[in-house]
């Protein structure tokens, strides 16, 4: 027998560790399954995920990539960083939207610090073409890409 909200459990000695969640009227908001518990909402590095199953729809949490404090519908777009990491927003190869976290801004971008209730936010900023590394400005090139001087 399971401690609820837990729907089912691995066994009787392990009544508190969830498999799967309530999710009728009356538990609705104890419905998210993240490492083994039941939670209202999805906590911090985690997003809300729901699959299709034989029996209806699972409702989990599922983690953020490892640098990434906040995210949103899937585990590498990043609304937030850890400390020292920069956030990262760029189109990929295949023209969706990226947000990641970094440990230093990658070539053809800039690092900036801005302050917001007293916290740091790290962001990386992309230089204006043909410039391969720029200062604090995106429009100063400090070294252009290697088919342009």
């Amino acid at each position: 027998m399971c401690i609820l909200p837990c729907a089912t459990c691995p066994s009787s000695l392990q009544p508190s560790t969830c498999l799967s969640c309530y999710t009728d009227a009356n538990l609705s908001s104890l419905k998210y399954l993240y490492n083994s518990q039941c939670y209202a909402i999805c906590p911090s590095n985690s997003y809300f995920n729901a699959s299709l199953i034989s029996s209806g729809y699972s409702y989990t949490c599922l983690a953020c990539s490892s640098n990434c404090k906040e995210c949103l519908g899937i585990n590498s777009y990043c609304l937030s960083c850890y400390t020292n990491y920069y956030l990262y927003e760029h189109i990929s190869i295949v023209n969706s939207s990226i947000s990641e976290c970094l440990s230093i801004c990658p070539p053809t971008t800039f690092s900036t610090n801005t302050t917001i209730n007293s916290t740091i936010l790290l962001e990386c900023y992309g230089c204006i073409s043909p410039c391969n590394y720029c200062t604090s400005s995106n429009s100063t090139c400090l070294t252009c890409l290697s088919t342009f001087y």
